[in-house]
């Protein structure tokens, strides 16, 4: 089960996203799911305001309701620059660190739900700059394992077997595991080789990107469709 609406953070200042978080789960709007990702860097921000959020929510309880835990689901996602089995696993790890205190609360019931946010950079997308990007990563994320730029058919695969080996293992607290920005090409090459199908797949509804028969797939497939900018 995941909340039908969420909010999203992704692309907001860093320095609002833990009021934002706290507001939302307040009991006058009740929101249970939040969005953001890796490449966002404001997981921690995120984490501080769920925490933040719980104890304003159980100022406003009784001594009885003060002891209920509240589920809060996160979607975090994992960016192209991130792709391979060994890239992948140091993103997925560095958002569990940052999530680590919710993780470790008794108070909240935390779901995190892990996509990997785009199949590969694109360099006609005119905000995306493969080669600039990869330059500006750390050092200890590229010798993690090649550009994946350099296999774009490929490093995508890897990183999804990463997903999966995480989520059915019982050290890494996995809600569910999908993708985002993924055409139905990609989609249907996954279901070649997976063990697992996406649980989630994130898209632009826009109505110029809607690809009906992507959502008619994902229905058939028990893949639930979550939708942006709608």
């Amino acid at each position: 089960m995941i909340p039908l609406v969420g909010v999203g953070v992704g692309n907001s200042p860093i320095s609002f996203v833990a009021s934002i978080v706290a507001e939302a789960i307040q009991d006058d709007k009740k929101i249970r799911l939040i969005d953001t990702s890796h490449a966002s860097h404001n997981e921690e921000m995120v984490a501080e305001g769920i925490l933040h959020g719980i104890e304003a929510l159980r100022e406003q309880r009784t001594d009885k309701e003060k002891k209920k835990r509240v589920q809060i689901h996160v979607v975090t996602k994992v960016w192209y620059t991130h792709l391979g089995y060994e890239r992948t696993k140091i993103a997925v790890e560095e958002s569990l660190q940052a999530f680590q205190k919710i993780i470790d609360n008794s108070l909240v019931d935390f779901k995190l739900h892990v996509l990997l946010h785009w199949p590969r950079c694109y360099d006609n997308i005119p905000w995306m700059n493969c080669d600039k990007e990869e330059l500006e990563l750390p050092e200890y994320v590229r010798s993690a394992g090649p550009d994946p730029s350099n296999d774009p058919d490929n490093a995508w695969k890897e990183s999804w077997r990463l997903l999966e080996d995480m989520y059915l293992s019982d050290k890494y607290p996995l809600a569910s595991i999908g993708v985002s920005n993924f055409h139905l090409t990609d989609i249907e090459h996954l279901d070649n080789f997976a063990r697992i199908h996406p649980h989630v797949l994130q898209v632009n509804i826009w109505s110029l990107l809607f690809d009906v028969n992507l959502v008619e797939y994902c229905h058939k497939h028990r893949i639930h469709v979550q939708v942006y900018n709608a």
